[in-house]
C-alpha cells in the first residue's frame, strides 16, 4: 500500500456483459490500484526517480492523480491521467500504452480524427496543415481559439501533459503537438463525433466551424500525418531509405546529410557517403538531424567515428536497483540475454554505485572528414540523435543550428526497456533500465537538451509557408566564413 494513500486492495470485478476493450471501464478501487502498482515500481527502481525531482514531489504527482480517481473511467480517460504523472519523471523513453485489447480493438476501429497539424506560436494555435480535410473548410494559416468548448490555451496545455520529455525540456513537447496533432489531441480529450472550432482567419474575421466524418478522408489524413520530412532539394549523391546526402542546387560545394533515423544497418550507407564527400571539392558539410527520434547506439556511434577528430567512448549503466525492477517486467528473449551479452563486454567499472559498461570508437582513417559541420537540430532531436548533437557540439566544434534538441544534453534513459504491465487495465508502462550517460564537457546535467551555438526562431508565417530558415541561416553562417 502507498504510505499516506490509503489504497485498498481493488474488489473482483463482477460478471458482466461482454464490451468494448475501447469503452469498457473500471472502478475507482481498480484504477488506484494499477496506480499504487506503478508508483512503488517507479520509486523502487526507476532511473528518473530522482534526477530532476525529490520522492516527495512524486508522492505529490502520484497522489494528484488518486484525487481524480472518483468514479469508473475507460483505459484512454484513465490513460490521460497518468501520463502527466510519467512525465513528471523527466524520462522521454517512459511511456503508457494502451493495453494488448485495446491496441487490437483499435485496429478495428474507424475513428474520426481531428484533420489538422497545428502549431504552438506563442500561445497561439496556428493551422499549419489541414491533412485529409476537405478543401475549403480551413486554410493554413488560421488560428484556432477554441476546439470542443475549450480554449486554445487549455487545449495547448492538455496535449503537451501527454508528451513524456527528457528532463525538464520543452521542445520535445511542442514539436510532438505540432508533428502529431490528432493523435495527441485524442489521447487528452478523446475522440468526438464531431469538432466544433472557433477560428479567426488571416483577415482577422472570425467564425464557428462543425466538422463531421463527412468533412475528413481519415486514411488520408493518416496518411500525411505520418509522412516523413522532406530532405533539402539538391543533387542526389547517396540514398539509404529516408536518409540521403545531396548537394545544395544553389551551392554545390554544400552538403546536407539528411538522417530521419540512425541503425546500424546505414553503415554501409556512412560509408559511401564519406567516400563521396572525399571525391568533391566540398567546403562544408551540413547534418540535418530535425525530427530525428533516434535508433540504435552503435548505428550513432558509426556515424561520429567520420566527425570526430579523436577516440571517444559511449557509456552506459544501471544499478542494483533497476536490476530487481527488472524481475517485474515483460521482455523479449533478447531484451532478457542482453544484460548477460552486456557482461562479457572487457571494459567494465563502478561509478557511484552503479555498474558501467564502456565501448571505445576511434576515428574513421581514410573516410574522415575534416570540414566544418553545421548541425540542425529542433524538438524532434532525441535520444541517440541527441547524443550525436552532443558529441559534435562538445567534441568537434561543430555549429548547432536550430533548436533545442528533445533529449537530454548528458544522457537519456534508454538502451533496454521493459514493459509493467498494470493489473487492473493491463496497460502496459515502457520502463528503460539503463542510462546513456554522455561523456561530453557539458556541466551538471541540468535537464536541458543540446542548445543550438545559433538559435533559430519560426514565426507562423515561417510555418506555414514551409520556410526553411535553419538552413538558411547556416548558409549565411557559410557565407560570413568564407568572407573572413
Amino acid at each position: 500500500m502507498l504510505s499516506g494513500f490509503g489504497i485498498a486492495a481493488p474488489a473482483l470485478a463482477q460478471q458482466a456483459a461482454p464490451v468494448s476493450a475501447l469503452t469498457r471501464q473500471f472502478a475507482p478501487a481498480q484504477l488506484r490500484h494499477d496506480l499504487e502498482v506503478l508508483h512503488q515500481t517507479v520509486k523502487a527502481g526507476h532511473l528518473g526517480a530522482r534526477t530532476y525531482h525529490s520522492p516527495a514531489y512524486l508522492d505529490s504527482c502520484a497522489a494528484a492523480v488518486q484525487a481524480q480517481l472518483t468514479q469508473p473511467l475507460t483505459e484512454r480517460e484513465f490513460r490521460a491521467l497518468l501520463r502527466p504523472y510519467v512525465a513528471a519523471l523527466g524520462c522521454g523513453h517512459t511511456a503508457v500504452q494502451a493495453s494488448e485489447a485495446s491496441q487490437a480493438a483499435a485496429k478495428r476501429a474507424t475513428p474520426f480524427v481531428l484533420p489538422l497539424q497545428l502549431a504552438p506560436v506563442a500561445g497561439r494555435l496556428v493551422v499549419v496543415a489541414t491533412p485529409g480535410l476537405r478543401p475549403g473548410l480551413l486554410q493554413p494559416g488560421d488560428e484556432v481559439l477554441a476546439l470542443n468548448q475549450r480554449p486554445a490555451p487549455e487545449v495547448l496545455q492538455g496535449m503537451l501533459r501527454q508528451v513524456p520529455s527528457d528532463g525538464l525540456n520543452q521542445t520535445h513537447a511542442l514539436n510532438a503537438v505540432r508533428r502529431n496533432t490528432y493523435a495527441y489531441y485524442a489521447n487528452a480529450f478523446g475522440l468526438p463525433e464531431e469538432h466544433v472550432l472557433q477560428v479567426r482567419a488571416a483577415n482577422g474575421t472570425e467564425r464557428t466551424l462543425r466538422l463531421t466524418a463527412a468533412d475528413v478522408d481519415t486514411a488520408q489524413a493518416n496518411l500525411q500525418a505520418r509522412a516523413a520530412r522532406q530532405p533539402a532539394p539538391g543533387r542526389l549523391l547517396q540514398r539509404h531509405g529516408s536518409n540521403s546526402l545531396r548537394l545544395l542546387p544553389q551551392d554545390s560545394s554544400v552538403a546536407v546529410l539528411d538522417l530521419n533515423t540512425l541503425s546500424g544497418s546505414q553503415k554501409s550507407f556512412y560509408k559511401a557517403a564519406f567516400r563521396a564527400l572525399q571525391q568533391r571539392p566540398v567546403r562544408a558539410l551540413v547534418l540535418d538531424l530535425r525530427d530525428n527520434g533516434g535508433g540504435q547506439a552503435f548505428g550513432g556511434n558509426a556515424l561520429l567515428r567520420y566527425l570526430l577528430p579523436a577516440p571517444f567512448q559511449f557509456v552506459f549503466e544501471t544499478g542494483p536497483e533497476q536490476r530487481r525492477v527488472r524481475r517485474q517486467l515483460a521482455m523479449g528473449f533478447w531484451e532478457r540475454a542482453t544484460p548477460g551479452l552486456m557482461s562479457t563486454n572487457p571494459l567494465q567499472t563502478w561509478q557511484r554505485g552503479r555498474h558501467q559498461f564502456v565501448f571505445r570508437f576511434r576515428p574513421s582513417r581514410q573516410l574522415h572528414y575534416n570540414g566544418p559541420v553545421y548541425v540542425l537540430t529542433n524538438g524532434g532531436t532525441f535520444s541517440m540523435a541527441s547524443y550525436v548533437a552532443a558529441y559534435l557540439k562538445h567534441r568537434a566544434g561543430a555549429t548547432v543550428v536550430g533548436e533545442e534538441t528533445g533529449g537530454g544534453e548528458a544522457g537519456s534513459n534508454a538502451m533496454l526497456s521493459g514493459r509493467l504491465q498494470l493489473p487492473e487495465t493491463g496497460q502496459l508502462v515502457q520502463f528503460p533500465v539503463y542510462r546513456v550517460v554522455h561523456q561530453v564537457p557539458a556541466g551538471p546535467d541540468t535537464g536541458r537538451g543540446v542548445l543550438p551555438t545559433v538559435p533559430v526562431t519560426y514565426s507562423a508565417a515561417d510555418l506555414v509557408q514551409g520556410h526553411d530558415r535553419d538552413l538558411a541561416t547556416v548558409l549565411e553562417l557559410i557565407a560570413a566564413r568564407a568572407a573572413k
